[in-house]
């Protein structure tokens, strides 16, 4: 996996935050492996500390709260209550 891979999945991960959210999740990603890679380090040895996108998309998403988040709603024709 490349880090453009790592950085695509982990923003596919995070659908749910609003687009200017998810937009900074991922500059601040883009910046970590533009850093990491100056410094000498390999894309593959940057994505091993890191771990999976899914489990850094989870982390991620704890610290944020319901406004950054998309929420949908539902629609109930007909619903009886």
């Amino acid at each position: 996996m490349t880090a453009n891979v790592y950085i695509e999945i982990l923003e596919k991960q995070l659908y749910i935050l609003n687009a200017k959210e998810r937009q900074a999740v991922v500059r601040d990603f883009q910046k970590y492996f533009c850093d990491l890679l100056r410094e000498g380090k390999s894309e593959q040895a940057i994505i091993e500390s890191l771990g999976a996108p899914s489990y850094i998309a989870t982390e991620l998403l704890k610290a944020y709260s319901e406004e950054e988040m998309i929420v949908t709603e539902v629609a109930y024709e007909s619903a009886y209550i």
